[in-house]
């Protein structure tokens, strides 16, 4: 049976914040509403108090410069799929958001419910862990940055407190040429990822990658990302790429998932397909380095 709650529509962050901070754990936050909606109607999620940030300026901004990329929590999906066609980072955001679920889903689902919901299988948990997000969160007693390395916790569990908001996530545009590049599996096109993966590779002079980022999601309770596999391809030569090299750290970064068996995969499905997805994002991440359109 459902249970009735108060519906609150503060119009600051400070009074979201406030309100928080009264009610503590018998308050949720509305952003989107696709998960929280959903499983308020299933009975599986009980809360006295809905407080809509629906209305408060700012939170739906999705912005960037040089320095950096900017998205707050209230920016929905759409909205940084509309950026798919920009170079560097807004588009290789904007690609992967336009991979998630349907138009519908799309024009209502936000960024900050979807890695707050902390799913193992989000795919903007994924793609901002590998490209350096941080996320700022904000409560009454004041305001901290915790990496998105750092902010997923478990399935549906997160480093933010219970009085604290999601107000921004950032993510550093690198001084070197950076490609970025997302891959995911699933049954159909909308479905949820049964096992994806985000690189991000960077180059100082042209000819090697300087620096290099891996994350594999719906594979483990978090998002994984991989010292050793990263530190592997830093070196590859981008004009000619050592396959073996690049075998190896994708097999790397596999080694350190730990996969469930459900309806949507077996564990040694993931398992085998995330290296595949390891593989086919830094082969079009160099493929874009080298000047040379990737392949479909």
């Amino acid at each position: 049976m459902r249970k009735r709650f108060e519906y609150l529509r503060p119009a600051s962050v400070e009074e979201a914040c406030e309100l928080k901070s009264r009610y503590g754990v018998a308050a949720r936050f509305l952003a989107g509403g696709t998960d929280l909606v959903h499983d308020w109607r299933r009975g599986l999620v009980a809360f006295d108090y809905c407080i809509d940030l629906t209305f408060i300026p700012r939170l739906d901004a999705f912005e960037w410069d040089e320095q950096r990329v900017r998205i707050g929590p209230l920016a929905k999906l759409a909205t940084v799929a509309a950026a798919g066609n920009e170079p560097g980072l807004p588009g290789f955001l904007g690609s992967g958001a336009g991979r998630m679920g349907t138009p519908q889903i799309r024009n209502l689902a936000t960024v900050g419910g979807n890695i707050c919901h902390a799913s193992p299988c989000a795919d903007m948990a994924v793609m901002l862990t590998a490209i350096d997000g941080e996320a700022r969160l904000q409560s009454s007693h004041g305001s901290r940055s915790l990496p998105l390395r750092e902010f997923f916790k478990g399935v549906n569990e997160t480093g933010v407190a219970d009085d604290e908001l999601l107000t921004e996530v950032l993510a550093p545009v690198p001084a070197a040429r950076t490609a970025a590049s997302y891959q995911r599996a699933t049954r159909t096109s909308v479905d949820l990822a049964q096992a994806s993966a985000a690189v991000c590779l960077s180059t100082d002079d042209g000819a090697t990658v300087n620096r290099a980022r891996i994350a594999i999601g719906a594979c483990a309770p978090v998002p994984v990302r991989s010292d050793a596999a990263e530190e592997i391809l830093v070196g590859l030569d981008l004009n000619d790429p050592d396959r073996e090299r690049i075998d190896l750290a994708a097999a790397r970064a596999e080694w350190e998932t730990s996969p469930i068996c459900d309806i949507r995969g077996s564990d040694d499905y993931r398992r085998e397909v995330s290296r595949v997805l390891v593989r086919r994002a830094v082969d079009d991440c160099l493929a874009k380095l080298a000047g040379v359109a990737a392949a479909v």
